[in-house]
């Protein structure tokens, strides 16, 4: 939902993949956000997971105020921090790890390997952040662990298809307004090198449901040339979202970095 999907296969720092790889903080709040020293910020979240396991009586006011189910989130070595966000508390719903093109351009920049992460939270905003270091605290109590868990990202979303089923089928998929696999399709005739995944990518720019749009937009950053430009901005004038929009200029970025 407006955030894609992972971009990246794989996270260095595990505690960074348990927490934001896996979603640890799904549907908790963002208490506060601030920089700490020139180069570090620090997040306070409070965990809607936790209150829930534990069976909390009260309402999500309750929730958030109790320090039981707070921590403290640090991205070290920050270089980019760009919000469009509401007044505090904030409600994350999800983080996904982009391969975007101004993640590219620091990476060269820096002799850091670096993390850029999109925390989509509620009414359609974001929270984008470019690090190197994670670390994390809990205010009270013992951090939670877990085995490895496979990063989920787009090329995972291959598995969701049969792979005896014909290249044809596939391509009828990703063009039918009425399949909810139609995004699916698009994203998975992408990850075969398919050339008609532009052309349903291309299609579906015009669809009413915003996964399909979300996964177009993606496909066509990656693939398309600077004439869909033009096209990629008209979407994004008429789009109310702002982790949307955003989507929309990282596809816009990518190409013209492409074509630099």
């Amino acid at each position: 939902m407006y955030n894609f999907e992972n971009e990246i296969k794989q996270i260095k720092n595990k505690q960074l993949d348990d927490f934001f790889g896996n979603d640890y903080f799904h549907d908790g709040f963002i208490l506060s956000i601030d920089w700490i020293g020139e180069n570090s910020v620090r997040m306070k979240f409070s965990c809607e997971r936790e209150w829930g396991e534990q069976s909390c009586k009260g309402n999500w006011i309750d929730h958030y105020v109790n320090e039981v189910f707070h921590y403290n989130i640090y991205f070290k070595n920050c270089i980019y921090l760009n919000m469009e966000i509401n007044d505090f508390p904030i409600e994350y719903i999800n983080g996904r790890f982009k391969n975007s093109a101004k993640l590219e351009s620091f990476n060269k920049e820096s002799d850091n390997s670096n993390y850029h992460l999109r925390m989509q939270i509620a009414c359609g905003g974001y929270i984008d952040i470019i690090f190197s270091g994670f670390t994390i605290q809990k205010i009270k109590g013992e951090i939670p662990t877990f085995e490895y868990r496979p990063l989920n990202n787009f090329k995972s979303i291959s598995n969701r298809f049969d792979p005896t089923l014909d290249i044809s089928e596939i391509r009828k998929i990703s063009i039918d307004e009425n399949n909810i696999k139609r995004g699916w399709a698009i994203i998975h005739l992408f990850n075969l090198n398919d050339r008609f995944a532009d052309e349903a990518a291309l299609k579906a720019l015009d669809s009413k449901e915003d996964d399909e749009k979300i996964a177009a937009i993606f496909v066509l950053g990656q693939i398309s040339e600077v004439e869909i430009i033009t096209k990629l901005f008209t979407l994004w004038t008429i789009t109310e979202y702002p982790i949307m929009k955003r989507n929309i200029l990282d596809a816009i970025e990518k190409i013209m970095m492409r074509n630099n």
